[in-house]
C-alpha cells in the first residue's frame, strides 16, 4: 500500500469517514472528482480532504471500475493511482480518453514512483499532470484547480467551435442559395446568343467577375465583362446592381455611353470606399458593321481582323467604374468598322496572372501568341483555354478568372430560342404628345429610349417596340446630325472615316450653342389596330432632301453605302414618309395591327 500521509496536517482528517461509491446527486456549479485508488485508507483520507474543499467525490478501487464509472457519471476530473489490481492506472487512463474523444476529462496521476520513464508513461497514457507521494494538500488543490480551469476553457472552446460550425454551415447554405439566385438572374438570357464563347471561374464560391450580353431594340448587341475589387458575396451583390442597370437600359435602347454613366452612378451610391469595377464594353450594330469599344480598368481588349489577321489592342483609357462621379468620367468610345468574322477578346486580370508551380505568371505575351498564332477563328478560344490549363498545372486560382470571345456574325446573334414577347396591347385610343428638346438636353441626355418607352407604355405596344425604336432613332439622328450639326455621312464610307465621323459628331454636340428639335406624336384608332403619326422638326439649316429621297427610292436588293440604309429601313416600316421645308420637317405614319 502506498502511503499518502504527509507532515502537512493530513493526520487531522477524520479517518472514520465512510466510503461512498454511489454517485452524488446532480450538482450545479460544484465540480465532481473521481478518486481511483486500491488503498482504502488513501481513498478515505483523500475523499475527506476533497469534500472539505467543496468537491463532489466519486471513488473506485481499481482501473476497470474507474472506466465504467467514467462512462456513467462523466466526472470533471480524475485522480488516478498507478499501481492497482485488475487494471492499472495507465490502461485505465488510455481507455477513458479513448471512450470520450470529444470530451476533455483531465487525469492527474497520484504516485510514489519517481522514475522518469514511469512518470513520462503517465503523460503518454493520457495523463494531464502527476503529483508524487507524499504530496502537499496545497499543491494538490492548486493542481486540481488548474486542471479544472483547463477543462472549463476546453468546454468554452467546444461551445465556440459548435457555434462556429453551425454558423459556417448556415453561411455555406446561404452562399449556396445566393449562388443559385445570382446564377438564375445573371444567366437567364445573358448567354443565349451563339456568337460568343465565354469562361467564368470564381476563386471562391461566388464570382467577383461578371459577363453580360444584351440585345438592343434595333437588333444590336451590348457586351460587358467586369471585374470587381474583392471576391465573394460583396462583389457578387455589386454584380446584381450592374446587371439590373445594364439589362434594363439596353432593352430600352440606350447607348453604351449612357449605360456606363448610369452603372457608374449606381456603384458610387452602393459601393464602399475603395471598391470599384474594372469593366470593358463592346457594342455591335445589328449588321455587325460598326463596333464601339470602351475600356475602363481591364487589361487590353484584343480585336482580331479576320481579313488581315492583324490583332489590335484597346488598352484601358478610362477609370474603373465607381471611382469618380459620372460627370468626371470620360464616356467617349472608340469606333471600329467591322467585317464578317472579326473577333473581340475581353478578359479579367485573373487570366494573365494565373501562376504555375514556379510562381511565373501566364502573362499577356502568351495570350497574344495564342490569338496571333491561330489562323482559324474557331480555334482561338479553345487555344487560350488549353494553354492556360497547361500552364497553371493544377495550381489554385489566386483571383476570379473570366474570358469573353465575341465573333462578329449577324447571322448568329439571334437568341438560341425565339423569345416569346408577351403582347399587352391596349384598345386603340386617341391621344397626342408634343414636346421640344433644346441644346442643353441634347448634350446631356438620350431622348429616343425614353420617348419610345413612353409610347410603348401608353398604348401597350411592347410587341412593336423594336420597329418604333428604329424609326424614331433614325429620324432623330438625321434631324440632329444633318439638320443641327451639318455632318457629312459620306465620311462613313471608309474605315478611317467612321472614327472621324463620330469624333466630329461628339465635338459638334459639345459645341452646340443653340438649336432645338420638336416632336409631335398623334395616335388614333384605325382598321385592325392603330396609327401613330410622328412629326419631327428642327430649327437648323436643313439638308438635301432630294439625296435623301433618292436613297429611299433605291430597291432593297441593290447595294447601298452604309450611310444611307437607315432612311430606306424607315420607309420599309412605315406607311408614309415625307420631308418638308428642306429637310427641316419629316413626317411618318406607322400602322400597328392587333394580330
Amino acid at each position: 500500500m502506498e502511503s499518502v500521509i504527509s507532515d502537512d496536517g493530513i493526520r487531522n482528517i477524520n479517518l472514520s469517514l465512510e466510503e461512498d461509491k454511489v454517485a452524488p446527486e446532480a450538482k450545479n456549479s460544484i465540480s465532481t472528482l473521481m478518486l481511483v485508488d486500491d488503498d482504502s485508507v488513501n481513498r478515505i483520507v483523500l475523499k475527506g480532504m476533497l469534500t472539505k474543499y467543496g468537491y463532489n467525490v466519486l471513488v473506485a478501487d481499481d482501473g476497470h471500475k474507474a472506466v465504467e464509472m467514467s462512462k456513467k457519471y462523466q466526472p470533471d476530473l480524475i485522480l488516478m493511482d498507478v499501481m492497482m489490481p485488475v487494471m492499472d492506472g495507465y490502461e485505465a487512463a488510455e481507455l477513458i480518453k479513448k471512450d470520450s474523444p470529444d470530451t476533455y476529462t483531465p487525469i492527474m496521476f497520484l504516485t510514489a514512483i519517481t522514475d522518469e520513464d514511469a512518470l513520462a508513461k503517465c503523460v503518454e497514457s493520457g495523463g494531464d499532470d502527476f503529483l508524487s507521494k507524499p504530496y502537499s494538500p496545497v499543491i494538490l488543490k492548486a493542481k486540481i484547480e488548474a486542471l479544472l480551469r483547463m477543462k472549463e476553457l476546453y468546454r468554452e472552446k467546444q461551445v465556440q467551435y459548435e457555434v462556429l460550425s453551425f454558423r459556417e454551415e448556415e453561411a455555406a447554405s446561404d452562399l449556396d442559395i445566393a449562388e443559385r439566385i445570382l446564377s438564375k438572374i445573371t444567366k437567364s438570357e445573358a448567354f443565349d446568343v451563339t456568337n460568343i464563347n465565354y469562361y467564368l471561374s470564381p476563386m471562391e464560391q461566388l464570382n467577383g467577375d461578371i459577363i453580360i450580353v444584351s440585345h438592343k431594340p434595333d437588333g444590336g448587341q451590348l457586351y460587358m465583362l467586369g471585374d470587381f475589387t474583392g471576391h465573394g458575396l460583396g462583389a457578387a451583390i455589386g454584380g446584381l446592381v450592374v446587371f439590373d442597370v445594364f439589362k434594363t437600359m439596353a432593352a430600352k435602347g440606350f447607348s453604351v455611353a449612357q449605360i456606363i454613366s448610369e452603372i457608374n452612378r449606381k456603384l458610387r451610391e452602393v459601393l464602399p470606399t475603395g471598391r470599384f469595377l474594372a469593366a470593358g464594353f463592346v457594342e455591335l450594330d445589328a449588321e455587325h458593321t460598326i463596333a464601339s469599344v470602351w475600356n475602363g480598368g481591364l487589361p487590353d481588349i484584343y480585336f482580331k481582323n479576320s481579313q488581315t489577321g492583324i490583332t489590335h489592342n484597346y488598352p484601358s483609357l478610362h477609370l474603373p467604374l465607381g471611382v469618380v462621379e459620372s460627370h468626371e468620367l470620360d464616356l467617349m468610345t472608340e469606333t471600329i468598322r467591322l467585317a464578317h468574322g472579326d473577333q473581340f477578346i475581353l478578359y479579367s486580370d485573373g487570366l494573365i496572372e494565373g501562376e504555375n508551380k514556379s510562381g511565373d505568371f501566364f502573362g499577356s505575351e502568351r495570350l497574344e501568341e495564342c490569338i496571333a498564332s491561330e489562323n482559324s477563328s474557331k480555334n482561338i478560344f479553345p487555344s487560350i483555354m488549353s494553354k492556360i490549363v497547361e500552364f497553371c498545372q493544377g495550381q489554385p486560382q489566386r483571383d476570379d478568372l473570366s474570358i469573353l470571345e465575341i465573333y462578329c456574325d449577324p447571322t448568329k446573334t439571334s437568341l438560341k430560342e425565339d423569345k416569346i414577347v408577351t403582347k399587352s396591347l391596349l384598345p386603340a385610343s386617341s391621344w397626342s404628345l408634343d414636346f421640344c428638346v433644346k441644346e442643353d438636353v441634347i448634350k446631356q441626355a438620350e431622348i429616343i429610349p425614353s420617348l419610345v418607352q413612353m409610347v410603348v407604355d401608353i398604348q401597350g405596344l411592347h410587341y412593336y417596340q423594336k420597329s418604333l425604336y428604329l424609326i424614331m432613332t433614325e429620324l432623330f439622328s438625321n434631324a440632329l446630325e444633318h439638320g443641327l450639326l451639318d455632318l457629312d455621312s459620306s465620311l462613313k464610307v471608309t474605315p478611317d472615316g467612321f472614327e472621324q465621323y463620330y469624333k466630329a459628331r461628339k465635338n459638334a454636340i459639345d459645341g452646340l450653342s443653340a438649336g432645338s428639335i420638336t416632336f409631335n406624336l398623334k395616335h388614333s384608332p384605325c382598321t385592325e389596330g392603330g396609327k401613330l403619326s410622328l412629326r419631327i422638326t428642327h430649327d437648323g439649316d436643313g439638308f438635301d432632301v432630294e439625296s435623301a429621297q433618292a436613297l429611299m427610292d433605291i430597291g432593297s436588293e441593290e447595294t447601298v453605302d452604309l450611310h444611307g440604309r437607315g432612311i430606306k429601313l424607315v420607309k420599309s416600316l412605315t406607311e408614309r414618309l415625307e420631308y418638308e421645308d428642306f429637310g427641316k420637317t419629316v413626317e411618318v405614319d406607322y400602322i400597328w395591327k392587333e394580330e
